[in-house]
């Protein structure tokens, strides 16, 4: 029976030392936080930027039906390139977002490995 306080005792010990953060481990989390939302920022300014262009694009495509000729391939190329360049965009903003939050993740096994 006093094994089994005791036992339990350690187990409820383990479990709150666990429960509680150092504060390198809160510096880490709070920086890896701040970096994700940060990666947010970019994704959610990209995706603002390029839903722009892709309704002018849209727009350009039902022109460039409705046109005859040379200007209705010029508006279907202005369209294709305002479609590349929104996935351009779009791939840019993703690789700085995965890069801030890898270096973030760097940085908190950094802080936390001291």
């Amino acid at each position: 029976m006093a094994k089994t306080r005791m036992a339990i005792g350690l187990l409820a010990l383990c479990v709150l030392s666990a429960c509680h953060k150092a504060p390198e481990d809160e510096r880490a989390s709070a920086l890896k936080s701040a970096a994700d939302q940060q990666a947010r920022q970019i994704e959610d300014q990209a995706k603002t930027q390029t839903q722009g262009m892709e309704q002018q694009a849209d727009s350009l495509k039902a022109q460039a039906k409705q046109a005859c000729g040379y200007t209705g391939e010029r508006l279907k190329v202005q369209a294709d390139a305002l479609e590349r360049e929104a996935n351009i965009i779009e791939k840019q903003a993703n690789t700085r977002a995965d890069g801030i939050r890898e270096s973030a993740e760097a940085q908190a096994k950094l802080i936390s490995s001291r």
